[in-house]
């Protein structure tokens, strides 16, 4: 399936206006429409009638809807600028074999939060957290790729534009790798040169590197496959290390292969991935 309708969340934070800008430049380039809106990544807000007086409680409750007044500028500022740098055209409704974008508003009949519109897009663009310990800013790819079960591409602060000509595939033999694969698969150039890589020995029960190769093969697409020697606690660090040799322009991974959990307390490759990588992201759960 042709990647043709893509979702972009800002959440008015200073990220915004890098991942907006990126975002269209991508939808441009592939001849896709991207649908911007802002997303409340702010969370409800629960009152205790005895815990403090009401005077209190309306204060905060006028912060936080000043906040998310602000925030919603900041995000519709980043959006504006993007269209006003790329030059993307801004359209009210479906539009053919053209770049073109438009601002959706959420709170609405049709939707409670603009990631709600995630049911009937092919692919999301958000920004990369880093190394940001806010909780707000992992949310909206926990979002992306746990409550509305969809391929992101994750952009890092400062991120070159990139073409899918040279994508290095992060291959574990897990459903979660399979799936991104299968998600980038129409995101690659005509020329892309796909690299394979596997880190450590193949794990039993999963799918053999092989089983990659033959898929790519049926869709007509030659890659090649590195096998690299792992160490404990590296295999994020190695695969980003070769990614940077080869000379890759994006890194396709399954992500979260084991639970959430597990990684924020032990961590793992997508989340030091998610931390540290400095190059876009297709990832899939």
């Amino acid at each position: 399936m042709a990647i043709k309708n893509i979702l972009l969340p800002l959440t008015g934070d200073a990220s915004g206006g890098g991942v907006a800008h990126w975002g269209m430049t991508f939808a441009k380039r592939i001849s896709a429409h991207i649908s911007v809106g802002y997303e409340d990544d702010l969370g409800p807000v629960y009152f205790t009638p005895d815990a403090a007086p009401l005077a209190a409680y309306g204060m905060f409750y006028a912060h936080l809807q000043k906040l998310r007044e602000d925030r919603y500028a900041l995000a519709r500022q980043h959006f504006d600028g993007a269209v006003a740098a790329t030059k993307m055209p801004i359209v009210s409704g479906p539009t053919c074999a053209r770049g073109s974008t438009m601002w959706l508003d959420s709170g609405n009949a049709v939707t409670e939060t603009f990631l709600d519109y995630a049911a009937l897009c092919d692919l999301l663009i958000v920004a990369a957290p880093g190394n940001n310990v806010a909780p707000s800013a992992w949310s909206i790819v926990d979002a992306a790729l746990f409550r509305k079960r969809r391929p992101a591409l994750i952009v890092p602060p400062g991120a070159e534009a990139t073409s899918f000509t040279r994508p290095l595939i992060a291959w574990n033999g897990s459903a979660e790798s399979a799936n991104a694969l299968r998600s980038a698969l129409d995101l690659f150039s005509a020329d892309a040169k796909v690299t394979i890589v596997g880190v450590g020995k193949e794990r039993p029960g999963r799918l053999p590197v092989t089983e990659a190769v033959g898929y790519l093969g049926w869709h007509c697409r030659e890659s090649e496959v590195r096998t690299l020697a792992d160490k404990p606690n590296t295999t994020a660090a190695i695969i980003l290390e070769e990614a940077h040799r080869i000379g890759a322009d994006c890194v396709v991974m399954g992500a979260y292969s084991h639970s959430r959990t597990r990684e924020f307390l032990l961590g793992g490759v997508t989340d030091f991935m998610l931390r540290h990588s400095d190059l876009p992201m297709l990832m899939a759960h």
